[in-house]
């Protein structure tokens, strides 16, 4: 099987594909870079506990949010915004560092958009 993995991809899928038996092949597909990001404005939303929801798609997601503030403003972020994620990976990783998370249903980008929207529309 060829796996066309990202840069920063889990082992997960593919131990358990070869545990199953399978030969894979597991090529890097894309490079995850980190993006630009006002960080003096984020804080202020931060400190306003402005945003009610944050959407988080893969665990270098989590990884890189939390470095770009830093870690006091990662955690006060996610205590006052409920976090939504893509697949339970990430949900595991954000429950490793102690936030509960909603998955968003179905497990797409489109899923997620909608789950954030609902999430939001029932807040209001």
């Amino acid at each position: 099987m060829l796996f066309a993995a990202g840069s920063r991809s889990l082992p997960t899928l593919r131990e358990g594909l070869t545990a199953a038996g399978v030969l894979v092949t597991q090529v890097e597909a894309y490079a995850t870079n980190t993006g630009m990001l006002d960080v003096p404005a984020c804080h202020d939303w931060v400190q306003r506990r402005a945003v009610g929801a944050i959407t988080f798609t893969s665990p270098s997601a989590v990884a890189e949010l939390d470095r770009a503030l830093g870690p006091e403003a990662f955690d006060r972020l996610l205590d006052s915004a409920t976090p939504i994620t893509l697949g339970t990976t990430t949900g595991r990783t954000l429950a490793s560092r102690g936030f509960a998370s909603v998955l968003a249903t179905p497990a797409t980008l489109t899923g997620m958009a909608h789950t954030t929207f609902r999430l939001i529309n029932t807040r209001a």
